[in-house]
């Protein structure tokens, strides 16, 4: 399977929009309001299917990201966003939501304060660009 990044910019999504789908659906990841660092939140890119746009989130490395040691193949759910000895963070197609385009917030990385997250999102970005058309599941 191919996947073909449409957009390579960084968004965030309104904390209105993500409370409202957390009614319906609890597995919407957390904006983490009352927990932001900066301004970090849920930071991810814009997928368009079938006339339809979705925020594809990015998420920070976890231990299930690995296996004994060595960082895990890219699935179906999961891109990894990695250079040849670290892992920057992953694509979460399996966390992808609807969003219309009213509720998308263009996240300039400029913006963050937090030096060390804004240089990982910077690589996270990077390899998206570079990877954008190659991505393949």
């Amino acid at each position: 399977m191919e996947i073909k990044l449409n957009e390579c910019r960084l968004v965030a999504i309104t904390d209105e929009y993500i409370k409202h789908l957390q009614k319906a659906e609890p597995h919407v990841m957390s904006n983490k309001v009352n927990e932001r660092t900066y301004h970090r939140k849920y930071v991810g890119i814009i997928q368009e299917l079938n006339g339809f746009k979705y925020f594809v989130p990015l998420s920070s490395p976890k231990n299930k990201d690995y296996i004994n040691g060595k960082i895990r193949k890219d699935s179906l759910t999961t891109i990894y966003i990695k250079d040849s000895k670290t892992l920057f963070g992953t694509l979460r197609f399996n966390n992808m939501i609807p969003v219309p385009e009213s509720e998308i917030i263009n996240f300039d990385l400029n913006d963050e304060g937090d030096l060390r997250y804004k240089l990982i999102v910077f690589n996270e970005l990077y390899f998206i660009r570079q990877n954008r058309g190659r991505m393949r599941l």
